[in-house]
């Protein structure tokens, strides 16, 4: 699925019995911003076009490639200068992916790992695919964009959502409101979007 939209947070708040902010989408815009930076996957789903970049090869004697990205579809590697024709090489027969098989099943691709020696030529390996995390936004990822969203407009929907009373006098009485409850709905919110940050979030040695 792609990712929520201003409509769907005033749907998700409606849901809360609360109403929308005065712009949804720029809500959750910011958020699916900080989503991308967070779990460390720009883009986190995947480009529609295939393209290619250019990359050094590995120095060292290693023979594993960083590719600095997430890739949900790799769709050819190739080196300049190869006993092939046409450079391109064979997969699981000249190179393998890291995690092992990645792409095949729903994970992406960070590494490539050359089962023979890829040369030392600046700029000479060229792969083509998609960058990204997956073609589907997983379903708690939604939930965790949605509650991040929710949890940064409620203060400016619930009056005193910081968690200070509110009180208003009706003739010779005051009544007194605590509205604390806001905070917490805020705070668990935010809570469940760090949990799923940490699961997705991307991991460098």
């Amino acid at each position: 699925m792609p990712y929520p939209d201003g409509a769907a947070l005033t749907a998700y708040l409606a849901s809360q019995g609360l109403p929308a902010p005065s712009d949804p989408q720029s809500v959750i815009d910011g958020v699916i911003a900080d989503w991308e930076t967070d779990t460390g996957w720009r883009p986190f789903l995947a480009e529609s076009t295939v393209r290619g970049w250019r990359y050094n090869p590995p120095i060292g004697g290693s023979y594993r490639l960083d590719l600095e990205a997430g890739f949900a579809e790799i769709a050819e590697v190739r080196l300049d200068a190869t006993r092939s024709s046409d450079g391109v090489l064979l997969y699981d027969d000249q190179f393998e992916l890291e995690p092992l098989n990645a792409p095949m099943v729903g994970r992406p691709a960070t590494t490539i790992r050359f089962l023979m020696y890829p040369g030392e030529r600046p700029g000479s390996v060229l792969v083509k695919g998609r960058k990204g995390w997956g073609d589907v936004l997983p379903a708690n990822a939604t939930e965790a964009i949605l509650h991040k969203a929710a949890a940064l407009a409620l203060p400016g929907l619930l009056k005193g959502a910081s968690g200070a009373a509110t009180q208003e006098e009706i003739g010779d009485r005051k009544i007194v409101y605590d509205t604390t409850a806001g905070r917490g709905k805020a705070d668990r919110w935010m809570a469940e979007y760090d949990a799923a940050v940490t699961r997705y979030r991307r991991v460098t040695l």
